[in-house]
């Protein structure tokens, strides 16, 4: 029990720290700012599925997040992701991190196989996932 509430207010920590780094305000003042938006992020999550049965076009809240969030998203974050490392990270010292303590040394050209082939397959995701 403990355990698990030190880790959530460790996890409450991150963002009140930004925020006070940031803004220059008081812990009590940035830690209301976080519960509040955490309550308007979770609640109607929450609400979902519960006697309210919070709705949206007819899917429950939290479903649609969760197809949102769950099929698009995690495509689109990949997909900028990949495309910020290595289009504008320079391609040595991608390799030079990846094969400094592993076992199994990475070509030079898995980067640009990488570079091209891991858009492509995120941009066939997307589009397969909307029309199929």
């Amino acid at each position: 029990m403990i355990a698990g509430l030190t880790s959530a207010l460790g996890m409450f920590q991150v963002p009140n720290a930004s925020l006070q780094d940031t803004f220059k305000i008081s812990n009590k003042k940035s830690s209301r700012i976080v519960s509040l938006g955490l309550l308007a992020v979770g609640l109607p999550s929450a609400l979902s599925y519960s006697p309210i049965n919070l709705n949206i076009f007819g899917t429950p809240f939290l479903d649609g997040m969760d197809y949102i969030f769950g099929t698009y998203g995690i495509v689109i974050s990949e997909l900028l992701f990949v495309v910020a490392v290595t289009w504008v990270v320079d391609k040595t010292k991608i390799l030079e991190h990846i094969n400094t303590n592993s076992s199994l040394k990475i070509p030079e050209s898995a980067i640009s196989f990488i570079k091209f082939g891991a858009p492509v397959a995120s941009i066939v995701v997307i589009l397969t996932s909307m029309f199929v």
